[in-house]
């Protein structure tokens, strides 16, 4: 039970999407009389990719509401490594998950996008953080990489779901989901 959690704390977003729900069934013997399977408990577990992205996004979002947006880097930053560490121990890199490190870089790179650009640039990615989650995260991680490139890690989340991926191709293929995973 372990192992499953782990490998789904360290999936990807785009093999896992947000995480699984974990569903803990008693089973009564074939022939028994003593009545249907019974869930015993349910455990939802959310990939630490997921969790840092949205932790990053609702801190980013929050600040920008309350004002005085700026000034608050270092409390920000500071809140957004507290929060994320409490979930970060599940982070395994003998698993391609990528290091605590990663996450916090790009906390940093979206507050700069946000706070110490041009007005017009920190408007456009202001607006994109309300409004476009997923076409902001893509211009993190872009701004991360070109700044971090040959010094530090730098990490590629896929943002698109395999799931979603799967779905559209059996669409279009006019086949059911079930045959176009057997098929690829």
């Amino acid at each position: 039970m372990f192992q499953v959690h782990k490998q789904v704390a360290n999936s990807s977003l785009s093999a896992s999407e947000e995480g699984a729900v974990l569903t803990f069934i008693k089973r009564n013997a074939e022939g028994s009389n003593s009545g249907a399977d019974c869930v015993i408990s349910m455990c939802k577990v959310k990939s630490v990719e997921y969790q840092a992205l949205r932790l990053l996004v609702d801190s980013l979002q929050n600040a920008v509401e309350d004002g005085n947006f700026e000034r608050k880097q270092d409390a920000l930053l500071s809140q957004f490594v507290k929060e994320f560490k409490v979930w970060s121990r599940n982070i395994d890199e003998a698993l391609k998950s990528h290091p605590e490190t990663f996450f916090i870089d790009l906390f940093s790179t979206a507050f700069t996008m946000l706070a110490k650009k041009s007005v017009k640039d920190k408007e456009m990615y202001q607006d994109l953080l309300f409004s476009d989650t997923v076409k902001f995260i893509a211009l993190v991680l872009k701004s991360n990489e070109e700044k971090n490139n040959g010094k530090r890690y730098v990490g590629q989340i896929d943002l698109e779901s395999q799931n979603l991926s799967e779905i559209s191709a059996a669409a279009s293929a006019s086949q059911p989901v079930d045959e176009a995973r057997q098929t690829s």
